[in-house]
C-alpha cells in the first residue's frame, strides 16, 4: 500500500504519485465512511478497496524499480523498513496509549494490543474502546494491510535474490492471484494481484507518469494510519452527524496528523536510506502505504 522511490530524486517528484497515493488515501477514507458508522454487516468490496489495490498496484511498480536499480538485498529491506515502520510505530503507540483511554478503555486491555500491533498490525478490537459505535472495540483495522505489503516486499527481495525477479515470474504470481481472486474471494487476493501487475509492468521497461504536480507534503501514508481511528473518533464524539458529517469532522485532524507524521516521523526516517557507494537517500524523493 505504501510505494517507494521511483527513478531518481528530481524525476520522483514530478512524476505525479504522490498525487494519486493522496487519492488513493482518501478514496479508502471515503470508502470507510459508511460502514464505520453504521456497522461492517454485509460488508463487501467498496472504494476502500478499490484504494488500497491502487496503493499495491503503485507500490509493486516502484519497489520492483528499487530493486532493478540497485539489487542489495540489505539496502532494499533498510528502505522498505524505514518507510513503513517509524510512521506505524508512532501510530500504534499514539493509539494505544493516548487514543485507547480517552475512549474508554482500560489501559490493561490496551498494552496487549498495543504489544501485538507493533508486531503483527491487524484488526484486533480493544475492550472498551469506542463503547458504542458499530465498531466498538477498533483503534485502527486499517493498519491489516501493512504486513501483506511487508510479506509482498519479501517476496519480491527472495526473487531478486535468487535472481528470479522477471517478468514470466510475475506473471506466474499474478496469474495465482488471479486464480485466487476466483476462487477464494476475499480481500487480501485482489492486493496481491495488484501488487504482481505493477511489478510486471516495471519489468517491462514502461515508464508510468502522471499529468499533475505532486503535493508539496506527501501525507498519503500519514492519511492512511490516522483516517480509521479519526473515523471512529467523530462517531463516538457526535453520533448523531450522519457518515459524511463524521467523514468531515474526522477530516482536519486526519491531515494535521498526516503533516505531523511526514514532518517529524516519516522525512526524518527517510534521510536514512542507505543508498549505493554510502551515500543517505533524500528525504524528498517519492517514498511512500
Amino acid at each position: 500500500m505504501i510505494p517507494e522511490d521511483s527513478a531518481s530524486p528530481r524525476n520522483a517528484r514530478s512524476q505525479g504519485f504522490d498525487t494519486v497515493r493522496l487519492a488513493a488515501a482518501l478514496m479508502v477514507m471515503w470508502g470507510h465512511a459508511w460502514p464505520i458508522y453504521y456497522g461492517f454487516g454485509g460488508y463487501g468490496f467498496g472504494l476502500e478497496h478499490a484504494g488500497v489495490a491502487i496503493f499495491f498496484g503503485l507500490s509493486g511498480y516502484l519497489v520492483t524499480q528499487s530493486w532493478l536499480r540497485d539489487p542489495s538485498l540489505f539496502r532494499f529491506l533498510a528502505r522498505r523498513g524505514l518507510r513503513l515502520l517509524p510512521g506505524l510505530w508512532v501510530c500504534v503507540l499514539l493509539c494505544g496509549l493516548v487514543l485507547a483511554p480517552l475512549v474508554g478503555a482500560r489501559m490493561a486491555d490496551a498494552l496487549p494490543w498495543l504489544r501485538w500491533m507493533i508486531l503483527v498490525p491487524g484488526g484486533f478490537a480493544v475492550q472498551g474502546a469506542f463503547r458504542g459505535n458499530p465498531g466498538a472495540g477498533y483503534l485502527n483495522t486499517s493498519l491489516w494491510t501493512i504486513p501483506l505489503e511487508a510479506a509482498c516486499y519479501a517476496l519480491l527481495a527472495v526473487l531478486g535474490t535468487l535472481g528470479a525477479l522477471r517478468l514470466p515470474t510475475m506473471i506466474g504470481v499474478g496469474l495465482l492471484a488471479g486464480w485466487g481472486c476466483l476462487s477464494l474471494g476475499g480481500p487480501i487476493v485482489p492486493l496481491l494481484l495488484a501488487f504482481a501487475a505493477g511489478s510486471c509492468v516495471a519489468l517491462l521497461g514502461i515508464r508510468l507518469s502522471a499529468p499533475w504536480p505532486d503535493p508539496p507534503t506527501d501525507i498519503s501514508y500519514g492519511m492512511y494510519l490516522y483516517a480509521f481511528p479519526m473515523q471512529q473518533l467523530a462517531v463516538w464524539l457526535v453520533p448523531g452527524a450522519g457518515a459524511l458529517g463524521c467523514l468531515a469532522l474526522a477530516l482536519v485532524p486526519t491531515c494535521g496528523l498526516a503533516v505531523l507524521s511526514w514532518r517529524w516521523v516519516e522525512r526524518p526516517a527517510l534521510r536514512l536510506k542507505p543508498r549505493r557507494g554510502g551515500r543517505r537517500a533524500s528525504a524528498d524523493k517519492n517514498s511512500s502505504p
